[in-house]
């Protein structure tokens, strides 16, 4: 009895750290959309003169931040939708 409400548990437990994630992953994806629609406005508005570039520069790297914070996330979330591992005997 103690073994399966151990597991059943961990499963609840499980459910709700992947409710968590995706949650966490969904609000993170829309701040970085709005926030790179924001950096690309910027970036394309007209910061073309050579005391710019350093300004642009910043800008341009933020945005690879914030690609690379999506991708984390993504990554992230992926690790709670893992399947179950699938056991079966090995001829060695």
């Amino acid at each position: 009895m103690i073994e399966e409400l151990s597991k059943e548990l961990l499963e609840n437990e499980k459910k709700a750290y992947g409710k968590v994630i995706r949650m966490m992953a969904h609000e993170v994806n829309n701040s970085m959309g709005a926030i790179n629609s924001i950096l690309d406005t910027v970036i394309d508005f007209g910061l073309d003169q050579p005391e710019d570039q350093d300004f642009a520069d910043s800008l341009k790297a933020a945005k690879n931040r914030n690609y690379d914070l999506a991708l984390f996330m993504k990554n992230f979330a992926e690790v709670v939708r893992l399947p179950d591992p699938h056991q079966e005997r090995c001829k060695y």
